[in-house]
């Protein structure tokens, strides 16, 4: 499904399977250290997905009847047991949450935080996704259980977001990865 005929330089070719479809993601090599198994049960992972031309990003905002509602967030969620890392735990939630398909992982940054007397850290990784062409965004495709839209959105847009609808800490992250 990846749109590349092979990995470009600096990347490695890895296969995830998603609902029993393969697919090829290029994982920047300096990465490599997020395909080994989960260390810690209560961590999560993420994507936050670039638009084909890398001048937007997706946001996702929770719906009203979720136990956190109307957070402002990039695609994630917690690992289940068929998840063999924390790349294959943001390649899955971002499928499940949108519908899209993960081909490449460029970069990451993490947040950590206490929930319950135990430190948790989300792991986002900066990637794009499976798109046919580039003169149109990705449709994406909600569940609507979990969350109640999304939309793309470019830096100044989201820097313009109020904060408070965001995880702590998230949107400063976001922002500051935003030009990779």
């Amino acid at each position: 499904m990846s749109p590349l005929t092979g990995p470009c330089e600096g990347y490695t070719e890895h296969l995830f399977s998603i609902n029993n479809i393969i697919l090829t993601v290029n994982v920047h090599n300096t990465l490599s250290e997020y395909l080994n198994p989960w260390t810690n049960s209560t961590d999560k992972a993420g994507v936050m997905v670039m638009s084909p031309k890398e001048d937007e990003t997706l946001l996702l905002e929770r719906a009203e009847r979720d136990k956190h509602p109307n957070i402002i967030e990039t695609p994630a969620g917690g690992q289940e047991k068929k998840d063999t890392s924390p790349i294959a735990t943001a390649i899955r939630e971002c499928w499940e949450e949108t519908g899209l398909y993960v081909t490449e992982i460029l970069r990451c940054f993490i947040q950590g935080w206490e929930r319950e007397g135990k430190a948790v850290q989300k792991i986002t990784f900066i990637g794009k996704v499976y798109h046919h062409t580039d003169d149109k965004l990705p449709e994406i495709t909600l569940r609507p259980e979990e969350h109640k839209t999304s939309y793309w959105v470019k830096k100044d847009q989201l820097q313009q977001i109020d904060g408070t609808k965001f995880w702590p800490g998230a949107k400063a992250q976001m922002v500051k990865n935003f030009d990779f």
